[in-house]
């Protein structure tokens, strides 16, 4: 028996036989066509236990060299299905012994093994007992047209992705054209654009990112509003009164809108938000530390 994995036919088809259904396959390995049909659902039209039939079929010194794993389609998906090359059939099907097969079913038993080869025979094969090629050819057609499809999709979403980014980028350009941002800001979007890497982009944080990132860290809930009284009264926070923009620790920068319900950028509105650098970020931290410990004193 094949011990590799189950193969993928061809072509499964299901052929009526004196009021029954024998599942046939067409399998194509290394350049040869073959026919093979599904064993189990003929053991249990006769009654027969499967195990033992199995048993048989993987161990026996001649069928077992003719017996290969199918994925075969059934209403629960496709299946992996023990099925025997259809010329060792007749073979198979005369090492069952009538006896244990119910009185009423034995003459078709002796139906199965007279005809049944020639019947799934007949439905796939041509003349001169060749595959039938527009059999085979339409099974093939089948398959390149679902790879087709699925390739359309592939090609579909890639373009989408392409047309979204490319939207995207525009958005980014317009908003560096329109606004004045900082120097490392406009060198990462424009390499972006260029799809160059240049120089790492200095990191700055929000207000809000940090009030959660101290929330997470500290187990104290830090709010917005109090990072930015923290901020303005240990002189780290930009003096935009005094026209001030930019110092040693933030920068003010203008930034889309964005609905706080939603989460979506509100289009024509900018906003001003204050962006903390590494140096702003560590001195914001030390400020909270403080005000949290004399709060505490303050507690006691």
């Amino acid at each position: 028996m094949n011990k590799t994995k189950a193969i993928q036919p061809l072509a499964v088809e299901r052929v009526h036989f004196y009021g029954d259904t024998l599942i046939g396959a067409v399998v194509e390995r290394n350049g040869k066509t073959d026919l093979y049909v599904a064993v189990r659902p003929i053991c249990e039209r006769f009654g027969l236990a499967w195990q033992p039939q199995h048993r048989k079929l993987v161990t026996h010194r001649v069928l077992s060299k003719a017996v290969i794993i199918l994925m075969i389609p059934s209403e629960g998906g496709e299946q992996p299905t023990l099925c025997l090359r259809l010329d060792y059939l007749p073979g198979y099907l005369l090492t069952v012994n009538p006896n244990k097969v119910r009185m009423e079913l034995r003459e078709r038993l002796e139906l199965y093994q007279e005809e049944a080869h020639r019947v799934l025979r007949d439905y796939f094969l041509g003349p001169g007992y060749a595959i039938n090629p527009a059999r085979v050819d339409l099974a093939r057609l089948e398959i390149e047209t679902e790879r087709l499809k699925i390739e359309r999709i592939k090609a579909q979403a890639e373009l989408e992705r392409v047309q979204a980014e490319r939207e995207k980028n525009n958005r980014l350009l317009a908003f560096v054209e329109k606004y004045a941002l900082p120097t490392e800001y406009q060198k990462a979007i424009i390499s972006r654009l260029a799809g160059l890497e240049l120089e790492p982009v200095k990191k700055h944080w929000s207000t809000e990112e940090l009030a959660a990132e101290f929330t997470f860290k500290h187990k104290e809930k830090i709010t917005t509003k109090r990072l930015a009284m923290l901020a303005k009264a240990g002189g780290i926070r930009p003096n935009k009164e005094a026209g001030e923009m930019e110092n040693d620790y933030a920068v003010v920068s203008p930034a889309p809108a964005v609905n706080p319900k939603t989460g979506r950028v509100i289009e024509g509105k900018v906003v001003e938000q204050i962006l903390y650098n590494e140096r702003g970020k560590v001195a914001l931290e030390e400020l909270v530390k403080e005000w949290l410990l004399n709060g505490k004193k303050a507690a006691r």
